[in-house]
């Protein structure tokens, strides 16, 4: 039986969850044939999809990524980014989502903040925090 792509689609926050970032402005990496590993896919026009909003159909990655204080963030706090412009964000449970955003549990403690209708990349993404 195949893996579920993603867990649940969220209009608020259900727990306290947290993005670890290298400075104040969060910049997802958009996908190019040159990078391995990225945040979001753009169309050529520059437009990011509302993938989250058909669980059968969805393929991560699609926004940025959060977690609840696991393990895992701990580690990402503690030992994986390093340098003096870590910036930890904190969304306290119960935060509601503008109507243009929703929070997706991927897998495990892995969530994402995504679009839930089409946007440029740079429009909500870099005012949200």
């Amino acid at each position: 039986m195949p893996r579920p792509n993603l867990i649940a689609v969220f209009r608020k926050f259900p727990k306290e969850i947290f993005r670890v970032n290298n400075g104040p402005s969060v910049k997802l990496r958009v996908q190019s044939p040159y990078r391995q590993t990225y945040d979001i896919v753009a169309k050529q026009n520059g437009l990011v999809e509302a993938k989250a909003l058909d669980p059968e159909t969805y393929v991560a990655p699609n926004g940025a990524s959060m977690r609840p204080n696991s393990v895992y963030q701990q580690s990402l706090v503690s030992w994986r980014f390093r340098g003096s412009d870590v910036i930890v964000y904190s969304v306290p449970k119960g935060t509601s989502l503008p109507r243009d955003l929703v929070l997706v549990h991927e897998r495990t403690d892995h969530y994402s903040l995504q679009p839930a209708e089409q946007m440029t990349i740079d429009s909500k993404f870099s005012s949200v925090w």
